[in-house]
């Protein structure tokens, strides 16, 4: 797309309604390449254009499309220049790092920046969550795990009793009464071991 508009003096659009300075415009031109988008102009007038855009009609949104394409473009390695215009790699380097200068120091380029981190941290926060909550839900599955097998200590001792119960009835009355001494043992033994 040829990036070529007519401007006046103050840097606005001759005809804004049609400038790709506009958010607007520059969506539509930009997300109907089925492939690959070529931008052909002066990154430095469209930089121009963008700031006055952006000062008389986009002041609540500071919506900065180029510097954001140009930002992607460079960090791409996709910015080129014309060979028409005979530079050198130390002259295109010195363009780059003009343009960087233009771009990086704008507060919507810092806004930019900030609002990518809280979206990082903003993740970082739901997968705490997640990790949490995991941990929670097996932390609550090891306590019931725990329960269970202390109430299935309990019911075993009770039946191991109740048998040992049942068979020193069997036994005469003389061993009967060293037998209730073992149960009472018996019964500090199974205490220890299932406590």
């Amino acid at each position: 797309m040829s990036t070529t508009e007519s401007v006046n003096q103050d840097g606005s659009s001759v005809d804004a309604a049609k400038s790709f300075c506009d958010p607007y415009v520059f969506n539509t031109a930009i997300t109907r390449a089925k492939s690959l988008v070529v931008a052909v102009g002066n990154p430095f007038l469209l930089l121009k254009i963008e700031d006055f855009f952006v000062k008389k009609y986009y002041k609540e949104h500071n919506a900065r499309c180029w510097s954001t394409f140009f930002d992607m473009c460079m960090k791409k390695n996709s910015f080129y220049f014309a060979k028409a215009l005979n530079l050198n790699k130390e002259d295109e380097a010195l363009i780059l790092d003009k343009i960087k200068v233009k771009i990086y120091d704008t507060e919507q380029h810092k806004i930019i920046q900030l609002e990518k981190e809280i979206e990082t941290l903003k993740e970082e926060i739901a997968t705490l969550a997640k990790e949490k909550d995991d941990l929670q839900q097996e932390n609550a599955a090891l306590r019931k795990e725990k329960a269970d097998l202390k109430e299935n200590s309990a019911i075993i001792l009770e039946q191991d009793k109740i048998a040992l119960e049942q068979q020193l009835q069997g036994l005469s009355g003389n061993k009967l009464g060293n037998s209730e001494l073992h149960i009472n043992d018996m019964n500090v033994c199974f205490r220890t071991c299932y406590n």
